[in-house]
C-alpha cells in the first residue's frame, strides 16, 4: 500500500511546531502553579485561622488573604523557584576532608595539614590539661 502524496508515513500524525509546544508547556507550568497556589492558600488560610488569631489575638483571613500571604511569603524569602541546584550552577561541592584533632573519636590527622600539626605540637596538650582541670573541679 503506497500514502498519498503529503500524507504522514507509519501512522504518525503531524508534528506540532516548537512555538506550540513552548505555548503548551508555559500553559501547563502555569496551570500548575495556580493550581498549587489555590491548594496552598487554603492551607495556609486554614493554619492562621487556627494558630494566629487565638494565640496572637490578629484578624482571622480570607481565603485570597490566604493565597496573598503564601505569595507575599515566597517574594519575601526570594523563592520563586523550587531552590538551589549545584548541578545547574556550574559548580561542584568540595569533597569532605576529615581534619578532626581528636584521635579519641579515632578521626584521622593527616601529616601535611597545618591543624593536624598544631594540633600535635599544642593543642593535644592543651585539651588534656583542660579536661584534668575539669575532672579536678568536679572532684573538689
Amino acid at each position: 500500500m503506497s500514502c498519498p502524496a503529503g500524507a504522514p508515513k507509519g501512522g504518525e500524525g503531524p508534528k506540532p511546531s516548537r512555538l506550540l509546544l513552548i505555548l503548551g508547556h508555559v500553559g501547563l507550568g502555569l496551570l500548575v502553579t495556580f493550581t498549587l497556589a489555590v491548594v496552598f492558600g487554603g492551607v495556609v488560610m486554614l493554619a492562621w485561622n487556627q494558630i494566629f488569631p487565638a494565640v496572637f489575638n490578629l484578624p482571622a483571613l480570607d481565603y485570597g488573604q490566604g493565597v496573598a500571604l503564601l505569595v507575599f511569603a515566597r517574594l519575601l524569602t526570594g523563592r520563586l523557584t523550587h531552590g538551589y541546584r549545584h548541578a545547574e550552577s556550574g559548580r561542584s561541592l568540595a569533597p569532605f576532608k576529615p581534619t578532626a584533632p581528636a584521635r579519641e573519636v579515632g578521626l584521622p590527622v593527616a601529616a601535611d595539614d597545618s591543624w593536624g600539626a598544631w594540633w600535635r605540637a599544642e593543642g593535644e596538650g592543651a585539651y588534656h590539661a583542660y579536661l584534668a582541670r575539669t575532672d579536678d573541679a568536679e572532684r573538689g
